[in-house]
């Protein structure tokens, strides 16, 4: 998935942009295509709320090595796709970045709690908080280690 960095609904550019075109069609038909490579929808609407239209979730048999090929394949297109994006994003003014920013840690740490509370059954409180942090990446209370910001910014 890509996460939307707007609210979607107030602006249907930003949805044509991002969430239509070729590989939309290729994402729907490998969610359709059934057989060994398997869809996942999150039965948790919290979730659901902050994925994309497009948010698709696939899992298949390690053992079956052309799935597996299809699904790397899939990985590298989409990581392709959004990499050519980033580097062609427009930048935003201060303001405008710092308003994205700010919704980009409220989803971040929405998330992160979803998934630690979801964790805890499964690997214990201490495994979960870890993990969730680790997915969450750093945040703005300060309590994660935080990179240094990158000294290119993209055209």
């Amino acid at each position: 998935d890509h996460l939307p960095r707007v609210d979607l609904a107030l602006y249907p550019d930003y949805v044509e942009r991002y969430y239509c075109g070729e590989r939309a069609s290729s994402w729907s038909a490998l969610q359709k295509s059934g057989g060994v490579i398997r869809t996942f929808l999150s039965g948790d609407a919290k979730v659901r709320a902050v994925q994309s239209p497009n948010a698709i979730g696939l899992s298949c048999s390690a053992d079956d090595a052309e799935s597996v090929r299809r699904l790397v394949e899939e990985l590298h297109a989409h990581c392709g796709v959004w990499l050519s994006w980033a580097l062609s994003a427009e930048l935003l003014d201060d303001a405008a970045a710092a308003t994205v920013a700010a919704r980009d840690v409220a989803v971040r740490e929405t998330l992160r709690d979803h998934e630690a509370a979801a964790g805890e059954r499964f690997m214990g409180a201490d495994v979960a908080n870890r993990l969730s942090r680790a997915m969450a990446g750093p945040l703005a209370n300060g309590a994660d280690l935080r990179a240094e910001p990158p000294c290119w910014r993209p055209k």
